[in-house]
């Protein structure tokens, strides 16, 4: 069964420094090219970058950061959102919502169903791979 957070508004996949990975969820415009790398920085209005990046150091740092507004880029406007970041392994996953929403088992349901699909694809991926290696093998025994 699928959960979702009511009010999120982006969902991001980010390296500690606050580079895109993937977009997890969005509804907002975010408007960058897909060539070059995006930082989390760039998403957001100048008036907030510095406290973009202190929100990026305290998920690095404590592993959670909760309730920062900050001014977002949405296309040509600018909007108030609220940030909450957290990490999840070796990741950063940064949730935005123009409202505040209650970060209770809502959060962790859609933050669970994230690790689920994320397993799921890895899963996959293993999959074919060992089933790759054995048509490999045996295309290298029959010649």
């Amino acid at each position: 069964m699928k959960h979702t957070v009511p009010y999120v508004d982006f969902c991001l996949e980010c390296e500690h420094d606050g580079k895109v990975l993937s977009v997890l969820k969005t509804s907002i415009t975010m408007d960058f090219d897909q060539q070059s790398p995006v930082y989390l920085q760039d998403l957001i209005a100048e008036a907030s970058v510095s406290k973009a990046a202190e929100l990026l150091q305290q998920v690095d740092t404590d592993g959670v950061s909760i309730d920062w507004e900050l001014q977002v880029k949405n296309g040509k406007a600018i909007v108030w959102m609220v940030l909450s970041g957290f990490r999840v392994f070796n990741k950063i996953i940064i949730i935005g919502s123009s409202r505040k929403m209650h970060y209770d088992l809502a959060l962790f349901d859609e933050m669970m169903q994230i690790n689920n699909d994320q397993s799921n694809q890895i899963r996959e991926l293993v999959k074919e791979n060992t089933q790759l290696k054995a048509q490999l093998a045996k295309q290298q025994i029959s010649h």
